[in-house]
């Protein structure tokens, strides 16, 4: 049987809900400021270009994001209609489709990096030292 949760897991489980919180909001804070799309959206544009071709089967596109299908699809739709990406009939399957990046959506990505990078940098990287950061990977990775 399953113990209940010490009030000290309960603080730690509330800080770090809280501390991402925190974090997409100022992130998503600057991102708006300066004319930029959402994070989800860089999430999908490195994905593609993480791609040597830019393109990934939609499966694939889902499986590597944490996004519902019904969510990934809209937000999908978004991108296809600013012209960021574009979907097109897979060949091998027609039934699938195939998310291809194109030059305007590398060019995005870059912008909201330049903007997403100092963030992180800002927030974290500023306020821990090396080890600090180390330790805290470390730890994150036991809880995955």
């Amino acid at each position: 049987m399953t113990q209940k949760p010490t009030s000290l897991i309960m603080q730690a489980w509330s800080k770090l809900i809280k501390v991402e919180q925190t974090l997409m909001h100022n992130i998503e804070a600057r991102l708006k400021a300066e004319g930029l799309p959402p994070l989800t959206w860089y999430d999908v544009l490195l994905e593609l270009s993480r791609k040597n071709d830019g393109a990934l089967k939609l499966k694939e596109l889902e499986e590597s994001l944490l996004l519902s299908q019904y969510n990934l699809s809209r937000l999908l739709d978004r991108m296809v209609k600013e012209a960021l990406i574009q979907r097109k009939i897979d060949p091998s399957d027609r039934r699938g489709k195939i998310i291809t990046l194109n030059a305007k959506g590398m060019y995005v990505q870059k912008q909201i990096w330049a903007v997403y990078g100092p963030a992180i940098q800002q927030h974290v990287g500023d306020k821990l030292s090396e080890q600090e950061t180390t330790q805290l990977v470390r730890l994150l990775k036991k809880l995955q």
